[in-house]
C-alpha cells in the first residue's frame, strides 16, 4: 500500500472517530439537558409533609 492511500485511510477513520465524538457529545448534552430540566420541575413541586416513620418491631 502505498503511503498516500494509507494516509487518506488514516484521514477517513480520525474524520469517523471525530463524527462518532460529536454524536457522543450531542447525546451527554441532551441527557444533561433532561437532567436539568427533571431536577427544576421537582424543585418547584411541593413537598409533602413528613409523616412520622413506625418501625415494625414495636418501637
Amino acid at each position: 500500500m502505498t503511503r498516500n492511500r494509507q494516509s487518506e485511510r488514516s484521514e477517513r477513520a480520525a474524520k469517523r472517530l471525530e463524527r462518532g465524538l460529536v454524536r457522543s457529545r450531542a447525546v451527554v448534552a441532551d441527557y444533561r439537558a433532561r437532567l436539568l430540566l427533571l431536577r427544576e420541575a421537582l424543585q418547584r413541586r411541593p413537598q409533602p409533609a413528613l409523616r412520622p416513620v413506625r418501625s415494625s418491631n414495636g418501637d
